[in-house]
């Protein structure tokens, strides 16, 4: 099995700690990605919209899911209701799971949802078991090495 290529992809990463930013962007960088940094989901959506009119969209977004204003599912609503973005894979990260998080990852596409802090194993898991995977949304987010927490939740309350 041939594994993705992550040189030259393009990121965003959007979280609204400094820290959590600069520790991706430095991992991600390490792997030959290029990574663009955000702090908050309205950035996300105007470095979406940016990345799109330029014509090098990204390809993956590396999402915090727990930010004042608008949260990381929020986000993650918004970026696929627009279609110039629905094509970028979503990797949500979460310092705490909450029930529902699973279907909700499911229902908006979101490829990976990983409990912060992520390991950059697990990060480099997630992208690998997500390339290809245009809109499916599941394949990543069911893996239980990947999601435990998703995984758990959908078997404790059948769906």
């Amino acid at each position: 099995m041939e594994l993705p290529s992550f040189e030259g992809l393009e990121v965003l990463v959007v979280d609204d700690n400094r820290t959590n930013r600069f520790f991706l962007a430095e991992l991600l960088s390490r792997w030959g990605m290029k990574p663009v940094c955000v702090d908050t989901g309205k950035g996300a959506l105007a470095a979406l919209a940016e990345a799109h009119t330029s014509g090098a969209p990204f390809e993956l977004i590396i999402l915090d899911g727990h930010m004042p204003v608008m949260d990381g599912f929020t986000t993650a609503e918004n970026i696929r209701q627009n279609a110039d973005f629905s094509a970028s894979k979503i990797v949500m990260l979460t310092s705490a799971g909450s029930r529902g998080d699973g279907d909700r990852c499911r229902r908006l596409g979101i490829q990976g949802y990983l409990l912060k802090p992520a390991k950059s194993s697990e990060l480099f898991q997630c992208h690998r078991g997500s390339a290809g995977n245009q809109g499916g949304g599941e394949r990543a987010s069911r893996d239980p090495a990947l999601a435990p927490r998703v995984m758990q939740e959908s078997q404790d309350t059948g769906g």
